[in-house]
């Protein structure tokens, strides 16, 4: 799995012929991305396949999704879980039923990013939950609790990793607090320097 998605990360030659493509598959992300449309999208799906690519490989289920992509908020959001359904049923979401929770394979997040283009307002709602999630309370949290939201803040610094706005500084300041709490001091300091700047 690792090796492809490194082949995804770089658009590898691939020089693969197959029976329902006509010609020879040149490169592998480039011939991925062309399988997923995305151009017949609504506004609404294509904005969950964003907030989708901003979210770590991981089952979230439904509820923490609401919270996370800040639904009551949304204009749309009495349409969001029927629009959530639409664009699992389009293929481009895992869906685990007993658990009503949803990812997207990172094959896919792979195939999509370049052509969704998503940037801090796309996600704005999403950074600003997770940067509040990270954020640390001294009086009355547990450091350890916000390790579980340290992927959360990873993967949307992935989406839009040359941001310098105020509230992309803010994530990347809770995120490194969070990774100074758990021994990752140098990923910490890292953070912290970017977050300056």
């Amino acid at each position: 799995m690792q090796t492809v998605q490194n082949a995804l990360g770089y658009d590898a030659k691939a020089g693969v012929h197959v029976k329902h493509h006509k010609n020879k598959i040149e490169r592998i992300k480039t011939y991925l991305a062309s399988i997923f449309d995305i151009s017949n999208l609504e506004q609404q799906e294509t904005y969950l396949l964003k907030q989708f690519a901003a979210l770590p490989n991981q089952w979230i289920d439904y509820d923490f999704l609401s919270k996370l992509l800040q639904k009551d908020e949304l204009s749309w959001g009495d349409e969001f879980s029927a629009t959530l359904e639409t664009v699992y049923e389009k293929g481009f979401l895992l869906k685990d039923e007993p658990t009503d929770s949803f990812k997207m394979h990172p094959v896919i997040v792979e195939a999509l990013v370049h052509r969704l283009g998503t940037t801090l307002e796309d996600v704005g709602l999403l950074m600003q939950t997770v940067s509040s999630l990270l954020q640390l309370d001294q009086t009355k949290d547990n450091p350890i609790d916000k390790f579980q939201y340290i992927p959360f803040g990873d993967a949307i610094l992935r989406q839009i990793a040359d941001d310098s706005s105020a509230e992309t500084s803010l994530l990347k300041n809770n995120l490194a607090s969070a990774y100074q709490d758990q021994g990752e001091y140098e990923k910490a300091r890292d953070l912290l320097e970017q977050a300056l700047k």
